[in-house]
């Protein structure tokens, strides 16, 4: 059916080329226990691929299930980007505030 908004699909891995490409000196600013914590993207995004290569070389494939645990702060959005990277080149994530028992595969991080 014609009368998308836009012609890609809106997926994280979208919103990941485009702070790779266009937003590298923005600034991710959150709180942890010992103060204001400044990161920018274009620091975070070669901690988001290694993280990526790591689950990859253990053994995470297309599928799997990935689950985070962590604070709402840029090490989480790290978790979050970084195994969503190996999940699917299409594939988007929405977090749960349940935990969910499975007989497949789950790793976490």
């Amino acid at each position: 059916m014609e009368g998308l908004m836009q012609d890609y699909e809106l997926s994280l891995q979208h919103v990941l080329w485009r702070v790779e490409r266009l937003h590298q000196n923005k600034e991710v600013v959150t709180k942890r226990d010992e103060g204001i914590h400044r990161t920018t993207y274009g620091e975070m995004v070669p901690r988001i691929n290694r993280l990526a290569g790591a689950l990859k070389r253990i053994g995470v494939k297309p599928g799997d299930r990935v689950a985070t645990l962590a604070w709402n702060n840029n090490r989480h959005l790290e978790l979050y980007s970084g195994s969503s990277r190996n999940i699917s080149s299409s594939s988007s994530m929405t977090p749960k505030t349940r935990f969910y028992l499975s007989t497949s595969r789950c790793f976490l991080c």
